[in-house]
């Protein structure tokens, strides 16, 4: 038999092989990919939380505590780590309804603003926290106040993120001064950090 023979006989289990490698690492890609975005989804929406209770109301260092550990075991939505389908499931939707509940506090903007500012986007979170602030809902537009006081500060630009504080001060009747606003601040960024890690996630953006 020729050489030529062979390498045509053979040709067709290596296609074969081929393909079934490739398959295999378009999957991973794929899997590490939903992976990645469940993970910054619930990191998203536990910064959510960090978010409302800036916005309505409440302790911020508690609103972080919570935030950090919700979701903080549903890094695949496949059940790799859920443990079955059933539990996935449940949890995926767990995180929408939780998700949508945030996105009708804050607004559609704000929250997409979250998940770029969780995932060290700043320019992206940025622009989001900037269209929220021209939105017409007032809760809305100090969200996104406070998704661009985060931002910068968590970019290391905190005299652009001090600057807007009196802008709180003026907007939210329950924030006293910028003494007041600048605390708020800081416990919302030390929530971020902590979300990160409970999100196995870099808890300082990379400069």
């Amino acid at each position: 038999m020729t050489m030529s023979k062979v390498v045509k006989r053979n040709m067709p289990h290596t296609l074969v092989l081929i393909l079934t490698l490739s398959i295999a690492a378009c999957s991973g890609q794929m899997g590490r990919r939903a992976t990645q975005g469940a993970v910054s989804g619930a990191a998203a929406g536990a910064a959510g939380s960090v978010v409302t209770a800036l916005i309505f109301g409440g302790d911020v260092g508690d609103a972080a505590a919570r935030g950090a550990a919700w979701g903080a075991t549903t890094g695949a939505v496949s059940g790799a780590i859920a443990g079955s389908r059933e539990d996935s499931a449940a949890k995926k939707r767990e995180q929408e309804q939780v998700k949508k509940q945030l996105k009708a506090d804050i607004g559609e903007d704000a929250f997409a603003g979250l998940t770029a500012l969780v995932k060290c986007k700043h320019p992206v979170a940025v622009g989001y926290a900037q269209t929220a602030q021209k939105l017409d809902n007032p809760d809305f537009v100090i969200a996104g106040l406070w998704l661009e006081i985060l931002t910068y500060a968590d970019e290391g630009k905190k005299a652009n993120a001090q600057e807007l504080l009196p802008k709180v001060v003026e907007s939210d009747p329950r924030v006293a001064n910028n003494a007041e606003a600048d605390a708020k601040m800081e416990k919302a960024l030390e929530g971020l950090a902590n979300i990160r890690r409970q999100h196995n996630m870099p808890t300082k953006c990379p400069r």
